[in-house]
């Protein structure tokens, strides 16, 4: 230097120089600002020649003279350095952003899947997952007709990763806890009073995809995708469920009274026409006999073949011995041919309007 004394620059000026000229290898994609005003302003007998270093990568000298008070953290530097890796792995489902200690977020820069480079102390990552999470909201909220209901969803949020800078330095990594519970709660209390309770129930698909869709849109404007919204509790007050319970019970009574009703009314009907039709024919009958009285020859043969196919389908022989101790009683009443199966001790008898007609005798084996 041209003059008597010579400026003395401290020696963390020297070595963060020497710094510098390292991360110049490494890196020379810094955009941070020049800091060159700052160093002239902190050592204003600075040679020139120390000046002209380039402006795109400071950062060694912002580390000098963030230590230029105290020498014996330099000889840290090394060791720092040497030991913090330079390597950031991102796994699968991750993102990952990088803070500069000079200029903030790399706000066009969003790390994929795998590894990547990165200069210690002076950039670091900030690692996202970007799969889906799942959360249960709950809300207390008012339907149309002022009942109160109680209604639980399940969300599952991812963050968008293109926009993954401007979510951090908005909300930084809890995003879902102070975005979700509030949105979540506006648009569950705008949905539901447009619906009453029973409505809340009887529509609860079409109330689910109105949340679900604006939802979506509120989400949409603080980075954040759903990707499904789902209501997984759909609760009212203890005296509204009684209510609806109790009113219920009612109608169930009512419809089972008027079951009642009909029935009776049917079984009224039934034996109307079970009368009306025992009337006409008898009608019938008795115009038959009179103009034919063969009918009554027709109708005994008719009875003995029943006899006979009752006899044919029997298990056990029998001999049916036909008295007929009254003969006119079958011809009286031929509709109403009856056998009664009581057994005595050898016979079954065939009644016919109560009065025995004829005796079935069991065969009896003699012994000896």
């Amino acid at each position: 230097m041209k003059g008597g004394s010579k400026s003395k620059v401290p020696v963390s000026i020297w070595c963060g120089h020497q710094l510098l000229e390292v991360l110049q290898c490494i890196s020379s994609s810094w955009t941070g600002p020049d800091l060159s005003v700052l160093a002239v302003r902190c050592y204003p007998t600075l040679p020139p020649r120390h000046l002209q270093v380039p402006g795109h990568f400071w950062g060694g000298m912002a580390l000098a003279l963030t230590l230029r008070s105290n020498k014996s953290q330099m000889c840290s530097i090394p060791s720092t350095i040497n030991t913090n890796s330079s390597i950031t792995p991102v796994e699968g489902g991750q993102r990952a952003i990088i803070f500069n200690r000079i200029g903030g977020i790399q706000k066009d820069t969003v790390l994929a899947e795998g590894l990547h480079f990165r200069i210690p102390w002076f950039q670091y990552p900030i690692i996202y997952d970007i799969r889906a999470r799942p959360r249960k909201i709950s809300s207390l909220t008012g339907s149309k007709d002022l009942q109160m209901v109680n209604i639980a969803l399940r969300v599952l949020s991812r963050p968008i990763a293109t926009n993954l800078p401007t979510l951090y330095q908005q909300l930084g990594k809890d995003y879902d806890e102070r975005v979700l519970p509030s949105i979540v709660n506006e648009v569950l209390k705008s949905v539901v009073a447009k619906f009453n309770a029973s409505q809340l129930i009887t529509q609860r698909a079409q109330v689910s995809l109105l949340i679900r869709r604006e939802l979506f849109e509120r989400a949409k404007d603080f980075n954040i995708i759903l990707d499904d919204v789902a209501i997984t509790e759909l609760s009212f007050s203890k005296e509204y469920t009684a209510a609806v319970e109790a009113k219920q019970v009612a109608q169930q009574e009512a419809q089972r009274a008027q079951f009642y009703v009909e029935k009776a009314k049917q079984d009224q009907r039934q034996k109307i026409i079970q009368a009306e039709g025992e009337a006409e024919a008898a009608r019938m009958l008795g115009e038959a006999v009179t103009k034919n009285p063969g009918y009554l020859k027709l109708r005994r043969i008719r009875a003995a073949q029943n006899i006979a196919k009752t006899q044919a389908l029997s298990s056990s022989p029998r001999l049916w011995l036909l008295e007929l101790r009254q003969p006119d009683s079958l011809m009286q009443h031929p509709g109403i041919l009856s056998m009664s199966h009581k057994r005595g001790p050898e016979a079954l008898s065939v009644e016919v309007g109560g009065v025995p007609q004829a005796t079935c005798l069991e065969p009896r084996i003699q012994q000896g």
